[in-house]
């Protein structure tokens, strides 16, 4: 794996402010036991960086882990 897409260790995302409508359980996001399993998933991949990004994708973990 190279380095994230144009992040280094020095950017920490705190936000994981979902949307306005955010609303479990919606079928729009996912539930609390998927959302759970998916970031058990990636806490253990070699692309996650920094606690919040994946290296692969670019996402913030916790917020992509909602949809």
């Amino acid at each position: 794996m190279g380095t994230c897409k144009g992040c280094g260790a020095s950017v920490h995302s705190q936000t994981t402010t979902l949307p306005p409508d955010y609303a479990p359980g919606t079928g729009v996001y996912a539930t609390e036991e998927v959302y759970r399993k998916r970031i058990a998933a990636c806490e253990v991949c070699p692309a996650f960086q920094y606690g919040t990004t994946c290296e692969v994708c670019g996402c913030l973990v916790e917020y992509r882990a909602r949809f």
